[in-house]
Parts: structure tokens; sequence; C-alpha cells
């Protein structure tokens, strides 16, 4: 048997409303699917937005067999935390994998304070010193920023530690950029203009030294298909994020970030990185593949939690 991708979340989705994650999750391990992908690959990215669907289906099997031993490790972007990953972690691990997410520096349940952190090292450092105390390899996946912190991970621990990086919904960086100017120049002028993220300069400094979200707007241009009540969460565990590790330029070699398989899932909803902004994020440093969750917003995990834990799950059989 095999199933649409688009078949098989919905499948999923609807089974979830009535089902315990164990019953889901047999579900889900239990079927073959299809990946659907977007026209792409480490050569080329389609010039447009539209999608199309390449068949990719393998024994039901595949998932549990591929699960057993995979490590897989979650990074958060701006004011996020381990937090954000709670529900996909808990089907990760419940389906096999080893998964975890951490808190970077001053986000989450960190105790540093976000003006005080000036470099990539500094911010990265509890992932840094995660990857450093793992055995055998680990895929990576990145959110938003988190795209930035995970390149820098790629380069410093390179191919024998990471085996495959997957993007949601984040920046891609190419070698020289930062984490910055890897976003498309529309971005952040749009965000900051909007007031959905707010600069802060701390006593002294000329410039600013931390960003942080506006937690009155949340709801409109990050969970804007998400649950009711993640909105209210976030309100109250969004922390500020260090702005000056985002001018730091990244060193990002042929050697080891290039040679690391790299995927992108885009966001079809996404009001904080929109859909024409990822696709200029793709064109820039194209991946080996790109999965789209059509109805996710910029918090895929919690909007479409069981379509993402899903297209992980997939990426690793591959």
């Amino acid at each position: 048997m095999t199933m649409q991708l688009s078949s098989f979340i919905k499948c999923c989705c609807s089974t979830a409303a009535a089902a315990t994650y164990t019953s889901v999750l047999l579900f889900v391990v239990g079927c073959c699917f299809t990946a659907t992908l977007l026209p792409g690959s480490s050569a080329a990215v389609a010039t447009n937005t539209s999608t199309t669907s390449e068949e990719i289906s393998g024994p039901s099997s595949s998932v549990a067999r591929t699960a057993a031993g995979q490590q897989v490790v979650l990074v958060h972007g701006i004011g996020g935390g381990a937090w954000f990953f709670f529900e996909v972690v808990t089907l990760l691990n419940a389906a096999g994998f080893s998964a975890t997410a951490v808190d970077l520096s001053s986000n989450g349940i960190s105790k540093a304070i976000a003006d005080d952190i000036t470099s990539i090292e500094q911010y990265t450092q509890p992932l840094t010193d995660l990857l450093s105390t793992i055995d055998g390899q680990v895929i990576l996946l990145g959110h938003s920023m988190g795209g930035g912190s995970i390149s820098f991970a790629m380069e410093k621990f390179g191919p024998s530690k990471i085996s495959k990086a997957v993007f949601l919904a984040a920046i891609m960086p190419t070698n020289g950029q930062t984490f910055f100017t890897s976003f498309p120049p529309t971005c952040f002028p749009r965000l900051i203009g909007a007031k959905d993220l707010f600069l802060h300069h701390a006593d002294g400094s000329p410039g600013p030294t931390s960003i942080r979200a506006n937690n009155s707007q949340l709801g409109f241009f990050a969970f804007n298909q998400s649950p009711l009540q993640f909105t209210t969460l976030a309100q109250s565990l969004f922390t500020p994020t260090p702005y000056r590790p985002g001018l730091e330029t990244l060193n990002l070699s042929t050697a080891s970030y290039g040679s690391i398989r790299r995927f992108y899932i885009r966001t079809g909803q996404d009001r904080a990185i929109l859909p024409s902004e990822q696709e200029e994020i793709l064109k820039a440093n194209p991946p080996e593949r790109i999965f789209e969750l059509h109805t996710a917003d910029h918090m895929a995990f919690f909007s479409a939690p069981i379509q993402l834990f899903a297209t992980i799950s997939y990426i690793s059989t591959l």
C-alpha cells in the first residue's frame, strides 16, 4: 500500500483528534507514504512557488527500522526554546528515535542575559556542548534563525557527527554570510516595521544588543494557524535573543558544512518568513530535497506537529 503524504497526513490528523499519541504512532509507523516535494535538488530549485509531488514509497517497517538508534537534535530560533518541540520530541521518542531539543543561551530556561552575549560561539554553546557528549551521528533540525545555529554546528562538527541537517522555515546560510544577511532582504525590515519584532539597545551600546518578539502580535505573524493556547503559552515563555551573534560572519567550508546532506521544510501559511521569502532562501542555497507543510504557519511544531513528525521520520529513511 502506498499513499500520498498529503493523504497520509490527513489520516494522521483525523486520527489524532480521537486517539492517544501511541495510537497515532502505530498508524504512522505502520503506513507507507509518499513525500510531497517541491521541484528541486542539490543542483537546482524551481523558479516558481508551485509544488509537485514525487512518489517515494517504502516498506511499512522502514521508519521503525530506521528510527532505532537514530538521534535527532532540534534547535529553536528567535525567542524560543526547547519547549517549542515538546510534541514532536514526544512523537519521535515514542517512535524509537532518541530526540532532544536545546535551549540556546538566554532562551528557554537558560539564565544567560541576551544583551551580554556577543558571539555565535557563546550563543550556541548549549548546542555544541550537547553534540560533544553524543556518541554517533545525529540529525540536526533548525527552525527559523536556528538554521544559522545548526549551520555553525555543521561546520564545527562536520559529517562524522551530523548525518543530515533539516531546515524548518529557516535561514540556510552560505559561506561569508551572517545570520541576518542570510534572511531575505525584505524579511527583517518588514517584521520590525510592523512591530512584530523589537530591537533593544543595552545602556551605552551603539547598536542593538538583543531582539525580541512583540507578544501582542504573536498570534498574527507567527501562530496564525496554531491553536490559541500555544499563543498564550508563548506570551509567557518567549525571551529576548542576542542580537550581536547575528552580525558575525560564518565561515562555512565545502569539506565540513558543504558535505552534510541538507533538507528543507517549507511552511505554506507562514507570515514570519513568507513562502516567497523561503523561495529566495532555497534559490540562494539549494538543498538536496524540499518538503512543504501546506497548512503550517511559522510554528509548524504547533500548527502541524503530526505532519512535521511524519516528514522528519521520512527524511530519516533517505
